[in-house]
């Protein structure tokens, strides 16, 4: 998570990606760009096709829905998990221990703290399919990679209008348990890191640095530098213009 210095541009809300690298990415879900589907060791191409879709399907539902987004509403997202990992999402959600919370499965600001610019989110990475294996049996693995940018004002007011970034990237396990079974799947390992967000409560939820009040340290580092380190977790650093 990283906060953001001081001396902010002042972003016109009709244009609220305007002179921002972000300006050049996708619209929403028309930026996480489906790759045409290839069979891979043990499943066909309609597999990976299933995959690709639900891949897709689970991201927009994590990072692109107002509801989970301003509301922290995560129905629709835990409806469309595994039953078994749905049962682990729900039961941990929000919990006090952030070494169990699950909040950070999904992009949720802060409760009453902001309100969406417009309509359109930006969004911009890559997401591929792989087969590997795990315990011993074949799955496909969809591995993505994404920054996806939102334009934001404090909760009922105009102004100030800022821009927070969420650098996500994971996989998603797809397998049946049996030959000719369902395809089910699985949210596996995930990162993210934060860009102008504050540092304090620990709780997973955004909360854009409108006044420079962060309390990172360190060096700036660029939010669209796909170079740079991420940070190591639970520290927070300083973040350049998002």
């Amino acid at each position: 998570m990283a906060s953001q210095l001081t001396n902010k541009e002042i972003i016109d809300p009709e244009r609220p990606f305007a002179n921002s690298p972000s300006e050049h990415f996708g619209d929403g879900p028309k930026g996480i760009v489906i790759p045409a589907a290839q069979a891979v060791k043990g499943y066909s191409k309609k597999d990976v096709e299933t995959a690709y879709k639900t891949s897709k399907e689970l991201l927009v539902a994590a990072y692109l829905d107002p509801k989970v987004l301003v509301d922290g509403r995560t129905d629709g997202f835990a409806d469309m998990l595994d039953p078994e990992q749905r049962k682990h999402f729900l039961k941990d959600l929000d919990n006090k221990d952030p070494s169990k919370n699950t909040r950070g499965w999904v992009t949720s600001f802060a409760p009453g703290f902001v309100d969406l610019v417009g309509d359109v989110i930006k969004v911009k990475g890559t997401i591929s399919a792989i087969s590997a294996v795990e315990d011993g049996d074949r799955q496909i693995n969809v591995l993505w990679d994404y920054r996806i940018v939102y334009a934001v004002r404090p909760k009922g007011k105009s102004t100030p209008v800022d821009r927070t970034m969420q650098h996500v990237k994971g996989a998603f396990q797809f397998w049946r348990d049996e030959p000719k079974g369902k395809l089910r799947h699985w949210i596996g390992d995930t990162s993210y890191e934060t860009f102008n967000s504050l540092c304090e409560p620990d709780d997973d939820f955004l909360r854009p640095d409108f006044y420079s009040n962060g309390g990172g340290t360190g060096p700036e580092d660029d939010p669209y530098d796909e170079a740079s380190p991420k940070l190591p977790d639970g520290e927070c650093g300083v973040s350049g213009d998002v």
